[in-house]
Protein backbone atom coordinates (compact mmCIF):
# COMPACT_ATOMS: atom_id res chain seq x y z
CA UNK A 1 0.00 0.00 0.00
CA UNK A 2 1.40 3.45 -0.98
CA UNK A 3 1.84 6.20 1.63
CA UNK A 4 -0.68 8.77 2.16
CA UNK A 5 1.21 12.33 1.08
CA UNK A 6 -1.19 15.52 1.39
CA UNK A 7 -0.47 18.00 -1.71
CA UNK A 8 1.89 19.96 -0.13
CA UNK A 9 4.43 17.11 0.42
CA UNK A 10 3.46 15.67 -2.78
CA UNK A 11 4.73 19.44 -3.91
CA UNK A 12 8.08 19.62 -1.71
CA UNK A 13 8.94 15.90 -3.37
CA UNK A 14 8.61 17.31 -6.28
CA UNK A 15 10.70 20.65 -5.72
CA UNK A 16 13.23 18.65 -4.46
CA UNK A 17 13.49 16.68 -7.47
CA UNK A 18 13.31 20.01 -9.90
CA UNK A 19 16.38 21.33 -7.67
CA UNK A 20 18.47 18.74 -8.61
CA UNK A 21 17.29 18.61 -12.45
CA UNK A 22 17.08 22.44 -13.03
CA UNK A 23 20.62 22.69 -13.98
CA UNK A 24 20.32 21.77 -17.50
CA UNK A 25 19.96 24.53 -19.69
CA UNK A 26 16.92 22.52 -21.33
CA UNK A 27 14.88 22.75 -18.27
CA UNK A 28 11.76 24.70 -17.72
CA UNK A 29 8.90 25.13 -15.00
CA UNK A 30 6.71 22.44 -16.76
CA UNK A 31 9.36 19.82 -16.05
CA UNK A 32 8.12 20.39 -12.52
CA UNK A 33 4.25 20.50 -12.78
CA UNK A 34 4.79 17.38 -15.01
CA UNK A 35 6.72 15.20 -12.28
CA UNK A 36 3.48 16.64 -9.74
CA UNK A 37 1.49 15.11 -12.16
CA UNK A 38 2.59 12.40 -12.55
CA UNK A 39 3.77 11.80 -8.89
CA UNK A 40 -0.11 12.56 -7.73
CA UNK A 41 -1.22 9.49 -10.10
CA UNK A 42 1.63 7.16 -8.17
CA UNK A 43 0.20 8.52 -4.69
CA UNK A 44 -3.77 7.40 -5.83
CA UNK A 45 -4.74 11.10 -5.92
CA UNK A 46 -7.45 12.71 -7.83
CA UNK A 47 -5.55 15.10 -10.10
CA UNK A 48 -7.54 16.25 -13.73
CA UNK A 49 -7.13 15.77 -17.02
CA UNK A 50 -4.72 18.48 -18.27
CA UNK A 51 -6.85 21.37 -19.59
CA UNK A 52 -5.56 24.78 -21.20
CA UNK A 53 -7.22 27.54 -19.12
CA UNK A 54 -7.65 30.38 -21.18
CA UNK A 55 -8.33 32.78 -18.79
CA UNK A 56 -5.22 32.40 -16.91
CA UNK A 57 -3.02 31.13 -19.42
CA UNK A 58 -1.90 28.25 -18.29
CA UNK A 59 -2.31 24.77 -17.52
CA UNK A 60 -4.65 23.70 -15.04
CA UNK A 61 -1.91 21.39 -13.81
CA UNK A 62 0.49 24.35 -14.00
CA UNK A 63 -2.53 26.08 -11.47
CA UNK A 64 -2.20 22.76 -8.70
CA UNK A 65 1.11 22.28 -8.37
CA UNK A 66 1.41 26.23 -7.33
CA UNK A 67 -1.30 26.07 -5.57
CA UNK A 68 0.21 23.02 -3.61
CA UNK A 69 3.73 24.85 -3.40
CA UNK A 70 1.88 28.01 -1.65
CA UNK A 71 0.59 25.27 0.66
CA UNK A 72 3.69 23.76 1.76
CA UNK A 73 5.38 27.16 2.35
CA UNK A 74 2.63 28.57 4.36
CA UNK A 75 2.70 25.43 6.83
CA UNK A 76 3.56 27.08 10.61
CA UNK A 77 6.24 24.12 10.29
CA UNK A 78 8.11 23.86 6.91
CA UNK A 79 8.16 20.76 5.07
CA UNK A 80 11.57 19.64 3.77
CA UNK A 81 12.18 17.16 1.24
CA UNK A 82 15.98 15.24 1.45
CA UNK A 83 16.24 12.92 -1.67
CA UNK A 84 18.40 9.53 -0.43
CA UNK A 85 18.95 7.59 -3.69
CA UNK A 86 17.47 7.15 -6.90
CA UNK A 87 17.96 3.70 -8.99
CA UNK A 88 16.69 2.50 -12.68
CA UNK A 89 14.33 -0.34 -12.88
CA UNK A 90 13.44 -1.00 -16.50
CA UNK A 91 13.85 2.33 -17.71
CA UNK A 92 11.82 4.28 -14.94
CA UNK A 93 13.24 5.33 -11.84
CA UNK A 94 12.82 4.20 -8.11
CA UNK A 95 13.13 7.27 -5.74
CA UNK A 96 14.12 7.21 -2.04
CA UNK A 97 13.41 10.27 0.03
CA UNK A 98 12.18 11.64 3.23
CA UNK A 99 9.85 14.44 4.11
CA UNK A 100 10.60 16.17 7.51
CA UNK A 101 6.88 15.75 8.80
CA UNK A 102 6.73 12.09 8.25
CA UNK A 103 9.06 9.80 10.61
CA UNK A 104 10.28 6.98 8.29
CA UNK A 105 11.98 7.22 4.64
CA UNK A 106 9.17 7.00 1.88
CA UNK A 107 9.45 5.34 -2.02
CA UNK A 108 8.31 6.29 -4.94
CA UNK A 109 8.33 5.65 -8.89
CA UNK A 110 8.36 8.02 -11.99
CA UNK A 111 7.45 6.47 -14.48
CA UNK A 112 7.35 7.01 -18.02
CA UNK A 113 4.22 5.77 -19.12
CA UNK A 114 2.65 8.31 -16.74
CA UNK A 115 3.71 10.99 -18.54
CA UNK A 116 1.94 9.86 -22.27
CA UNK A 117 -1.38 11.97 -21.31
CA UNK A 118 0.79 15.37 -21.04
CA UNK A 119 2.72 14.76 -24.30
CA UNK A 120 2.16 18.25 -26.29
CA UNK A 121 0.86 16.80 -29.33
CA UNK A 122 -1.84 14.77 -27.54
CA UNK A 123 -2.99 17.10 -25.03
CA UNK A 124 -2.93 20.48 -27.33
CA UNK A 125 -1.58 21.21 -29.88
CA UNK A 126 -2.00 25.25 -29.55
CA UNK A 127 0.06 25.02 -26.16
CA UNK A 128 3.19 23.46 -24.91
CA UNK A 129 2.72 20.99 -21.73
CA UNK A 130 5.58 18.73 -22.61
CA UNK A 131 7.65 16.39 -25.59
CA UNK A 132 8.49 13.28 -25.66
CA UNK A 133 12.09 13.93 -25.96
CA UNK A 134 11.96 16.04 -22.36
CA UNK A 135 10.88 13.08 -20.33
CA UNK A 136 13.65 11.39 -22.11
CA UNK A 137 15.45 14.03 -20.63
CA UNK A 138 14.07 14.28 -17.15
CA UNK A 139 14.35 10.46 -16.64
CA UNK A 140 18.12 10.63 -18.02
CA UNK A 141 19.26 13.73 -15.00
CA UNK A 142 17.29 11.91 -12.98
CA UNK A 143 19.19 8.69 -13.35
CA UNK A 144 22.89 10.27 -14.21
CA UNK A 145 24.27 10.74 -10.16
CA UNK A 146 23.63 10.28 -6.67
CA UNK A 147 22.15 13.04 -4.87
CA UNK A 148 24.66 13.58 -1.72
CA UNK A 149 23.04 13.85 1.40
CA UNK A 150 24.46 16.25 3.29
CA UNK A 151 22.54 19.77 4.39
CA UNK A 152 23.23 22.59 1.32
CA UNK A 153 25.88 25.40 1.91
CA UNK A 154 22.38 27.49 1.55
CA UNK A 155 20.92 25.50 4.88
CA UNK A 156 24.42 25.37 6.71
CA UNK A 157 24.27 29.76 6.63
CA UNK A 158 20.40 29.26 7.47
CA UNK A 159 21.21 27.12 10.62
CA UNK A 160 24.56 28.95 11.65
CA UNK A 161 22.53 32.24 11.62
CA UNK A 162 19.83 30.92 13.60
CA UNK A 163 22.35 29.45 16.27
CA UNK A 164 23.97 32.95 16.30
CA UNK A 165 20.00 34.71 16.81
CA UNK A 166 19.56 31.98 20.04
CA UNK A 167 22.91 32.58 21.30
CA UNK A 168 22.54 36.56 21.42
CA UNK A 169 19.13 36.67 22.36
CA UNK A 170 19.19 36.71 26.27
CA UNK A 171 21.77 39.82 25.73
CA UNK A 172 19.26 41.06 23.32
CA UNK A 173 16.82 41.05 25.70
CA UNK A 174 18.63 42.66 28.72
CA UNK A 175 20.11 45.59 26.16
CA UNK A 176 18.91 49.41 26.18
CA UNK A 177 17.23 50.73 23.13
CA UNK A 178 20.01 51.67 21.01
CA UNK A 179 22.13 48.63 21.92
CA UNK A 180 18.85 46.91 20.63
CA UNK A 181 19.03 49.07 17.83
CA UNK A 182 22.15 47.79 16.80
CA UNK A 183 21.39 44.09 17.49
CA UNK A 184 18.41 44.04 15.03
CA UNK A 185 20.53 46.17 12.49
CA UNK A 186 23.73 43.40 12.96
CA UNK A 187 21.00 40.61 12.28
CA UNK A 188 19.49 42.08 9.71
CA UNK A 189 22.44 42.60 7.63
CA UNK A 190 23.37 38.98 8.17
CA UNK A 191 19.89 37.98 6.89
CA UNK A 192 20.81 40.22 3.35
CA UNK A 193 24.05 38.32 3.09
CA UNK A 194 22.40 34.62 3.14
CA UNK A 195 22.67 33.31 0.09
CA UNK A 196 19.88 34.49 -2.58
CA UNK A 197 18.63 31.89 -5.57
CA UNK A 198 17.03 34.35 -8.09
CA UNK A 199 14.68 32.18 -9.30
CA UNK A 200 13.76 31.50 -5.74
CA UNK A 201 13.82 35.38 -4.39
CA UNK A 202 13.21 37.53 -6.98
CA UNK A 203 9.41 38.57 -6.52
CA UNK A 204 9.40 39.72 -10.54
CA UNK A 205 9.25 43.50 -10.38
CA UNK A 206 11.69 46.45 -10.83
CA UNK A 207 11.43 50.09 -10.74
CA UNK A 208 11.21 51.39 -14.56
CA UNK A 209 14.82 53.01 -13.70
CA UNK A 210 16.05 50.04 -12.96
CA UNK A 211 15.00 48.37 -16.06
CA UNK A 212 16.40 50.91 -17.86
CA UNK A 213 19.57 50.49 -16.59
CA UNK A 214 19.82 46.57 -16.98
CA UNK A 215 18.42 47.53 -20.80
CA UNK A 216 21.90 50.09 -20.78
CA UNK A 217 24.03 46.64 -19.27
CA UNK A 218 23.91 48.26 -15.41
CA UNK A 219 22.70 45.50 -13.05
CA UNK A 220 20.00 46.88 -10.63
CA UNK A 221 20.49 46.71 -6.68
CA UNK A 222 18.70 44.01 -5.15
CA UNK A 223 15.91 45.89 -2.72
CA UNK A 224 14.67 43.59 -0.27
CA UNK A 225 10.61 43.59 0.39
CA UNK A 226 11.32 43.69 4.45
CA UNK A 227 13.50 46.39 5.29
CA UNK A 228 16.89 44.70 7.77
CA UNK A 229 16.37 45.97 10.62
CA UNK A 230 12.46 45.66 10.87
CA UNK A 231 13.37 41.57 9.87
CA UNK A 232 16.29 41.46 12.34
CA UNK A 233 13.69 42.81 15.41
CA UNK A 234 11.59 40.01 13.82
CA UNK A 235 13.41 37.32 13.76
CA UNK A 236 14.44 38.42 17.76
CA UNK A 237 11.26 39.04 19.24
CA UNK A 238 8.85 36.58 17.34
CA UNK A 239 10.52 33.60 15.74
CA UNK A 240 10.85 30.55 18.11
CA UNK A 241 12.04 27.58 16.29
CA UNK A 242 14.39 26.89 13.52
CA UNK A 243 11.82 25.63 11.24
CA UNK A 244 9.68 29.18 11.44
CA UNK A 245 13.40 31.09 10.57
CA UNK A 246 13.80 28.76 7.80
CA UNK A 247 10.54 29.10 6.24
CA UNK A 248 9.96 32.94 7.10
CA UNK A 249 13.82 33.35 5.11
CA UNK A 250 13.06 31.61 2.40
CA UNK A 251 9.32 32.63 1.90
CA UNK A 252 9.58 36.53 2.79
CA UNK A 253 12.32 37.97 4.34
CA UNK A 254 14.82 37.17 1.28
CA UNK A 255 12.59 37.75 -1.26
CA UNK A 256 13.39 41.30 -3.44
CA UNK A 257 13.21 43.72 -6.49
CA UNK A 258 15.47 45.67 -8.17
CA UNK A 259 16.07 49.63 -7.98
CA UNK A 260 18.90 51.69 -8.79
CA UNK A 261 21.07 52.63 -6.31
CA UNK A 262 20.04 55.67 -6.04
CA UNK A 263 15.82 54.31 -5.71
CA UNK A 264 17.85 51.81 -3.20
CA UNK A 265 18.96 54.30 -0.79
CA UNK A 266 15.85 56.66 -0.31
CA UNK A 267 14.21 53.27 0.90
CA UNK A 268 16.07 52.37 3.61
CA UNK A 269 13.99 52.07 7.53
CA UNK A 270 10.61 52.88 5.50
CA UNK A 271 7.45 52.80 7.78
CA UNK A 272 4.76 51.22 6.27
CA UNK A 273 4.64 48.88 2.95
CA UNK A 274 6.70 48.83 0.68
CA UNK A 275 4.38 49.41 -2.15
CA UNK A 276 2.85 52.49 -0.58
CA UNK A 277 6.81 53.72 0.12
CA UNK A 278 7.79 53.56 -3.64
CA UNK A 279 4.37 55.66 -4.55
CA UNK A 280 5.49 58.14 -2.26
CA UNK A 281 8.58 58.47 -3.42
CA UNK A 282 7.43 58.08 -6.88
CA UNK A 283 9.01 55.02 -7.96
CA UNK A 284 7.08 53.57 -10.82
CA UNK A 285 7.43 49.50 -10.20
CA UNK A 286 7.36 47.19 -13.38
CA UNK A 287 5.07 45.25 -14.62
CA UNK A 288 1.69 46.79 -13.43
CA UNK A 289 0.62 42.87 -14.23
CA UNK A 290 -0.55 40.88 -11.09
CA UNK A 291 1.69 38.55 -10.38
CA UNK A 292 4.24 39.23 -12.53
CA UNK A 293 5.00 36.58 -15.32
CA UNK A 294 8.93 37.03 -13.98
CA UNK A 295 7.80 35.98 -10.59
CA UNK A 296 10.59 33.63 -9.10
CA UNK A 297 11.83 33.15 -12.99
CA UNK A 298 14.45 35.41 -13.23
CA UNK A 299 15.88 33.11 -16.66
CA UNK A 300 12.53 34.43 -18.12
CA UNK A 301 13.25 38.39 -17.38
CA UNK A 302 16.79 37.92 -18.67
CA UNK A 303 15.21 36.82 -21.73
CA UNK A 304 12.79 39.56 -21.90
CA UNK A 305 15.77 42.36 -21.02
CA UNK A 306 17.29 40.55 -24.33
CA UNK A 307 14.75 40.92 -26.56
CA UNK A 308 13.80 44.96 -25.51
CA UNK A 309 17.47 45.54 -25.70
CA UNK A 310 16.94 44.77 -29.83
CA UNK A 311 13.77 46.42 -29.65
CA UNK A 312 14.59 50.28 -28.28
CA UNK A 313 18.16 50.78 -29.11
CA UNK A 314 19.18 52.62 -26.20
CA UNK A 315 16.45 54.84 -25.73
CA UNK A 316 14.88 55.76 -22.42
CA UNK A 317 11.51 53.76 -22.11
CA UNK A 318 8.86 54.79 -19.64
CA UNK A 319 5.83 52.94 -17.56
CA UNK A 320 3.62 52.54 -20.42
CA UNK A 321 5.87 51.34 -23.06
CA UNK A 322 7.65 49.12 -21.39
CA UNK A 323 4.42 47.32 -20.38
CA UNK A 324 3.47 47.65 -24.35
CA UNK A 325 6.84 45.73 -25.04
CA UNK A 326 5.98 43.20 -22.38
CA UNK A 327 2.75 42.45 -24.27
CA UNK A 328 4.03 41.89 -27.10
CA UNK A 329 6.88 40.12 -25.67
CA UNK A 330 4.74 37.33 -24.18
CA UNK A 331 2.54 37.08 -27.19
CA UNK A 332 5.92 36.37 -29.25
CA UNK A 333 6.79 33.79 -26.69
CA UNK A 334 3.23 32.17 -26.77
CA UNK A 335 3.43 32.29 -30.48
CA UNK A 336 6.54 30.65 -30.95
CA UNK A 337 6.16 27.50 -28.40
CA UNK A 338 2.86 27.24 -30.31
CA UNK A 339 4.63 26.63 -33.49
CA UNK A 340 8.06 25.14 -32.37
CA UNK A 341 6.45 22.43 -30.17
CA UNK A 342 3.15 21.51 -32.61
Amino acid sequence: MKNKLKNYEIAALVEALYNEISNSEASRGAWAYSLYYVLMLHFNKKIPNPIWEEEYNQWNIDHLYRSAISSKRNREELVQCTIYSRKVQNGDVEIEFTLSSKIDKLKCQVKKSQFELLFSEVTNRDHLFILKREVDEILSLLQESEPEIVTTLENQKIKTLWNIIVAIRSVYEKASPQERDFIETTIGAAIFYLPHPVNECFNGYLSINALNDEISGKKGVKEHIFPRKRAGKKVLNSVKSFAEFECLIKTDLRIFMYLTSVENQMTINYEGTHDDELAKLKIEKFPTLSPSPFKFNHRFYKKFVHWVRSEVNGKFIGLNQANDLLDRFLKIEKSENSVRFK
